[in-house]
């Protein structure tokens, strides 16, 4: 039996997604393979074979997409990589397909009739049981914070219901193409044969499900290597903020932790320090194996990627964000309601990020966040993949 993992192309999908091919090759003995290109060190690291082609570049894509208005998501940018993953998936004769946030994946696993497990953000349903706000850098935005809660109410899904409209015509144009039946909305392009959603149902809680759309619960990367060289270098005698704000992040918007007031922490880098935030209590890695230095963290400032906000939760740690988009500021406007951490949009000044972060500090790893960490705890993720991968291979 063999499995194609067709991803997101970013680090912090192919991280996940080896987690879920682990699990794989030990319940069933399969065999996994992966179509990256962006990620092909990372994945032929953890020993799966992986098939380099010409995938979309999200993480320049995302950054350089400043005012979010989806140009790339095109017919012309995106047929040429359906077609290339169409070549790769008739070549590796896969029995099952897994995609993962994938805006490509789906329509080529169809056009190869191969049965696909979608892993699919709970934020990216038809079913999400929560209102999405237009993205800050959506013209409607500004409207609607100056609106009464009870006409806002009512005004919200317009922008989304012509703003989604117009992306997926582009996913209309290529199943006509393809000669594909038509899916029913955008949301439903990154559904596959079986869809499991890897957030907390308290996240992002959904209306009643169909019987092939499942929780599968938060998911993100762990690891076993150890991170000695930076715990060794930590004042014990001081709290530890955490930085990590993924591929997508912008650190530019800290670097007021340049301010003398922050030497009264320690803190940790993950990511490249291009603003050289610097001194004694400043440790700077590009890539931090976080779950060995979790126990010594107080407090996380991400760039609110569920992968981020999950691992900090997990360690029952509060997470202040700084979202560079608008799925991100979804999930910051999640933390803030569920008193889980709180949010920022464009710049801070040093003071006021101090207040907050000491206002956090207070609660960090309280009872209330330790049962949060316990119903997160990625253990309880890959049990349910267990018990859903047999059903889903049975089902066969």
């Amino acid at each position: 039996m063999k499995f194609l993992f067709i991803i997101l192309d970013m680090k912090s999908h192919a991280l996940r997604c080896i987690q879920l091919a682990k699990v794989i090759e030990s319940e069933l003995g399969a065999t996994v393979e992966f179509l990256s290109k962006a990620n092909l060190s990372i994945i032929e690291k953890n020993k799966y074979k992986c098939h380099p082609y010409n995938s979309l570049n999200y993480e320049k894509i995302i950054l350089s997409d400043k005012t979010e208005k989806h140009n790339w998501i095109s017919y012309e940018r995106m047929l040429p990589v359906i077609e290339e993953q169409i070549v790769l998936i008739q070549k590796v004769e896969p029995d099952y397909i897994v995609t993962d946030m994938s805006f490509t994946g789906i329509i080529a696993a169809e056009c190869c009739n191969i049965p696909t497990i979608a892993i699919h953000n709970g934020m990216f349903t038809d079913h999400l049981n929560w209102q999405r706000n237009p993205p800050s850098s959506h013209p409607f935005f500004s409207i609607l914070i100056r609106t009464p809660q009870l006409i806002k109410k009512k005004l919200l899904p317009i922008p989304e219901k012509f703003y989604l409209g117009s992306l997926h015509k582009v996913f209309c144009d290529l199943r006509k193409h393809f000669k594909l039946p038509q899916r029913k909305s955008y949301y439903d392009e990154f559904n596959g044969d079986y869809t499991l959603i890897c957030d907390d149902k308290d996240f992002a809680p959904q209306k009643k499900l169909p019987h092939n759309i499942m929780h599968l619960g938060p998911l993100y990367h762990i690891s076993t290597v150890q991170e000695s060289n930076i715990i060794k270098k930590l004042d014990k005698n001081k709290k530890t903020i955490l930085v990590s704000l993924g591929s997508t992040g912008d650190i530019s918007r800290l670097d007021c932790l340049n301010d003398n007031i922050f030497s009264t922490y320690n803190i940790i880098i993950a990511g490249k320090n291009i603003f050289g935030i610097s001194g004694s209590h400043v440790i700077c890695k590009e890539f931090i194996e976080l779950e060995s230095v979790y126990d010594h963290i107080d407090i996380a400032l991400t760039q609110a990627g569920t992968g981020n906000i999950y691992q900090a939760l997990s360690h029952a740690v509060p997470v202040l964000c700084f979202p560079t988009f608008f799925e991100q500021e979804w999930n910051s406007c999640r933390i803030k309601e569920l008193k889980l951490g709180d949010y920022f949009l464009g710049s801070i000044s040093g003071q006021i990020l101090k207040e907050k972060i000491d206002k956090w500090l207070k609660v960090s790893k309280n009872q209330f966040f330790q049962d949060v960490a316990k119903r997160i705890a990625l253990k309880n993720t890959l049990n349910n993949f267990r018990k859903q991968l047999k059903i889903i291979v049975q089902e066969k």
